[in-house]
């Protein structure tokens, strides 16, 4: 047959008008498109023959039929009876004849039909048939990574744990994003986990909690502020890399590496949802890209797009942990691409960890290969039978009230918000590693809150900066009720008009407004030099950007202040176009100085009696 395309047909006679044959109808045939699409049963084309023949040798063929809107149709190619390829087929690609006779082409095989459909096109009556088909049994195919919406199962792109014996289905399409089994957990408990555990190394035991935690975050309703991940940054040899190695042989994951594009880390991020993403070598990174992705990873939402029809395309959603390395902090990336240092909401979602004598142990070269190699040889198992014991074990209520518990123990007596929120995260690392040794996949000696302990308070150690600027936050909160107290501040309403004004102007700290006479204040106008004597000694620039970034501060076109405008007290003017002030926003700088309230469940996996 060579390379061209051939279509053989059986005629009856060659005197014989051939007669055009309609394609049968049943208006009772139709598809029941499930959420995320479905195909039918393998069966026999009888109802319209279909023979599908290669270039280079003849099979009979029957359809396997998956409908999904992003999916498509696959066509199953036998020979003797048993499947000799399997190919899937874009929906979209069987729209026009055109269109199916060159991909049919290009997949190495030409159409016959047989003669009662002689006279009616070729591509015509696949497409009828394809589409018309009814299906006998209806599968589901999940096209999304991370926990089913039902909660049984867990999608990892064309594997789902545990494996499905049902109507479920993978995604044959989607990218495999972790590596096959290898070992057993036994053994992966035996070789890896039990030499960490002797080490007393605070850093790898944290390692393989967190991807535990990971898989935990959309069971326990867990707060939208807290998400984010950890970079940890040291010297190069030091064994961070190895750090990634071991966290990765929970699950199989199949290490990242900075060195990519935004666009693309948010297509990696979405095939690691529900689970761990780790990422190597912060310093091959363009400096825009890191600080851009901070935001993006903890947000879970990648960049809106549309196509070139200018409609909206549905932007990439994930919730997920990371783990980064490298030898320099996520701090000086940002001083390098800005000039200046990283936001308080950029340090607590992309926690900086240096990697110091206070997580990290020596260990003897033979020792550290040893781990190497058992890393390599065992890995998947563990995190695989950790997910299959937890679907059929626990309930959403019950990994919420402990969680809670894990987290209440870690912040006792912390009234710090920001450090409550990164709290959060570690207190998910501790709650899976306590699982994973009461289903036995850890040693019995294993200590859950060594590691994860460890490191949170190394991290503590490291951002007493943003103490500081708490602290600032919270004596300037009490200073502005000590002045609204003592009549230190002109209160006004959304106008030009004083209510009330201070007898002696050097006793003067700002404005209070509110929306009306009988309302409470809602903002605070104060003068740049009563600013500073509120905050004490701390840096004014560092409070003002915290301030500003946290919504607490409102920032104009001119920067960090803003012109009061004319504002008169009968009669008298006391602030013109030329006063400068400070508008503070009440509510938020409370929130701030506030813990916030993290009970509030925010789960948004849907379960029913079980994960």
């Amino acid at each position: 047959m060579g390379n061209t395309l051939e279509f053989d047909t059986t005629t009856t006679t060659a005197k014989k008008k051939k007669k055009k044959r309609a394609i049968p109808e049943d208006s009772n045939w139709h598809f029941n498109l499930g959420e995320d699409g479905l195909f039918v049963n393998r069966t026999k084309l009888t109802d319209v023959p279909l023979v599908v023949q290669s270039r280079w040798k003849h099979v009979q063929s029957e359809a396997d039929l998956r409908f999904a809107p992003k999916m498509g149709v696959f066509l199953d190619f036998y020979e003797n009876g048993e499947v000799v390829r399997t190919e899937q087929i874009a929906y979209d690609d069987l729209a026009t004849d055109q269109q199916l006779y060159e991909l049919i082409y290009n997949l190495g095989y030409s159409v016959s039909l047989v003669a009662k459909y002689e006279g009616t096109s070729h591509a015509k009556v696949i497409r009828h048939f394809i589409k018309t088909a009814r299906p006998k049994t209806t599968y589901r195919i999940h096209t999304h990574g991370g926990w089913s919406d039902k909660g049984d199962l867990f999608v990892a792109g064309p594997e789902l744990i545990p494996a499905s014996t049902g109507l479920d289905r993978g995604d044959s399409k989607q990218t495999r994003s972790i590596r096959p089994p290898s070992g057993t957990y036994n053994q992966w408990e035996e070789h890896v986990a039990r030499p960490i555990m002797k080490q007393e190394h605070a850093a790898y035991q944290w390692a393989i909690s967190l991807p535990l935690g990971a898989l935990l975050m959309p069971l326990v309703g867990f707060p939208l502020n807290s998400r984010g991940g950890f970079h940890v940054f040291g010297h190069s040899s030091t064994g961070k890399s190895k750090m990634l190695d071991i966290a990765c042989s929970v699950m199989g994951d199949l290490p990242n590496t900075w060195e990519t594009t935004s666009s693309k880390l948010e297509i990696v991020a979405s095939q690691h949802n529900h689970r761990l993403l780790c990422l190597d070598e912060i310093g091959q990174a363009k400096k825009s890209e890191v600080v851009e992705s901070a935001y993006k990873l903890a947000q879970g939402v990648g960049r809106s797009r549309t196509n070139q029809n200018l409609e909206n395309i549905e932007p990439f959603t994930f919730e997920l942990m990371f783990l980064s390395t490298g030898e320099s902090s996520f701090a000086d990336v940002v001083r390098k691409e800005t000039g200046e240092d990283p936001f308080a909401g950029q340090k607590i979602r992309f926690c900086d960890i240096e990697w110091n004598s206070d997580i990290t142990k020596w260990w003897k070269t033979e020792d550290l290969r040893k781990l190497e190699d058992s890393v390599e040889d065992y890995h998947g198992t563990m995190g695989r039978e950790f997910i299959t014991i937890l679907a059929a074990n626990e309930t959403k209520s019950s990994l919420t009230k402990r969680y809670r518990e894990e987290r209440n123990k870690l912040v006792d007596g912390e009234d710090n918000p920001k450090f409550c929120r990164v709290a959060n995260r570690f207190a998910l690392c501790i709650l899976g590693a306590k699982l994973a040794k009461e289903y036995g996949l850890l040693p019995a000696e294993w200590d859950a809150e060594f590691g994860p302990t460890a490191v949170f308070e190394s991290w503590k150690k490291l951002n007493g900066e943003i103490d500081e600027r708490i602290e600032a936050a919270k004596a300037l909160m009490a200073a502005i009720d000590i002045g609204r107290a003592n009549n230190r501040f002109h209160r006004k309403v959304e106008s030009m008009c004083a209510l009330e004004s201070v007898a002696h102007s050097h006793d003067v700290l700002g404005f209070l407004e509110a929306p009306g006479p009988q309302l409470d204040d809602t903002s605070c106008f104060l003068f740049p030099e009563a600013f500073r004597k509120l905050i004490g000694d701390k840096n004014p620039n560092s409070i003002r950007r915290f301030l500003a970034e946290e919504g607490a501060l409102i920032k104009s076109k001119r920067g960090f202040t803003r012109r009061m405008g004319r504002v008169t007290y009968m009669g008298s003017s006391i602030a013109s176009e030329q006063t400068n002030v400070y508008h503070i926003s009440l509510a938020k700088l409370a929130a701030i100085t506030t813990p916030q309230d993290v009970n509030a469940p925010q789960n948004q996996l849907l379960l029913r009696d079980h994960i």
